[in-house]
């Protein structure tokens, strides 16, 4: 089980629980009539005692969820779980690194513009301002959105859509099947009062100052610009630079 795991299955072992026993509320939802992924998640063990999981290991904890039916995700799915009928993506906002792009070239995000109506020739503007800071050394590779020199202050009307697509529909292949409804924040997910929904439409918004963006070369063409499937090259071409004896230009936004 990674790391980046664990708090996920202990927020669903958790609303297991709060099913089975019929709890009123727990964190900020009301009563859980129905909990699971592609199907309804199996009972949990008899005598199960969500206490108890702050002194079980990783083995243990994956027993439980084994058990019950409990997966970390679910494929080619922006949602991880379903509570009474609602499609929730869990984010723990206390990981060092959590991806919403990851390494996405130009070309590929042309395309999601289209289908969004978001701007590409806006976007165009704000990566031409990052080059020009990143090259003359005001910032590094990644600059947070809450910085005094992020060149992509007033961005996020053009970014929005884009980044609100990524969190809850698909990825640059297509939309998954099972698409989110909404978030589920968690800072530390054996306390359910540091959980919070967050609505689709406000999620940009809630996630915008915690946000890093970077142009990296994972993500590159292999062997760009003398790759052989070269028809998006002329797109791509816009937000590369050559830098450090390889091709930089692949989208990376992270909170």
């Amino acid at each position: 089980m990674r790391k980046e795991e664990i708090g996920k299955y202990l927020v669903k072992l958790q609303l297991c629980e709060a099913r089975d026993r019929s709890y009123k509320q727990i964190g900020p939802f009301n009563e859980i009539v129905k909990v699971g992924e592609k199907k309804e998640y199996n009972l949990l063990p008899a005598g199960f005692n969500s206490l108890e999981l702050s002194t079980m290991n990783n083995d243990e904890i994956e027993d439980i969820c084994d058990e019950t039916g409990i997966k970390n995700s679910i494929y080619r799915s922006s949602a991880d779980i379903i509570i009474n009928d609602c499609r929730f993506k869990l984010i723990n906002v206390k990981l060092p690194s959590i991806p919403i792009v990851k390494n996405i070239t130009r070309d590929k995000i042309e395309l999601l513009c289209s289908k969004v109506d978001a701007d590409i020739l806006a976007i165009d503007k704000y990566i031409d301002k990052y080059w020009n800071l990143r090259e003359n050394g005001s910032i590094g590779e990644e600059i947070e959105n809450n910085s005094e020199n992020s060149p992509f202050k007033g961005s996020k009307e053009h970014l929005s859509k884009l980044i609100e697509y990524f969190l809850f529909t698909g990825d640059e292949k297509g939309e998954y099947k099972l698409k989110a409804d909404k978030l589920l924040f968690f800072s530390k997910p054996l306390n359910p009062e540091s959980w919070k929904i967050i609505d689709k439409e406000k999620a940009v918004d809630e996630l915008w100052n915690r946000m890093k963006i970077s142009l990296k070369h994972q993500g590159m063409p292999s062997k760009y610009p003398n790759n052989k499937d070269n028809q998006n090259n002329e797109s791509i071409d816009i937000w590369s630079e050559y830098l450090n004896d390889r091709y930089v230009g692949a989208l990376n936004i992270r909170i």
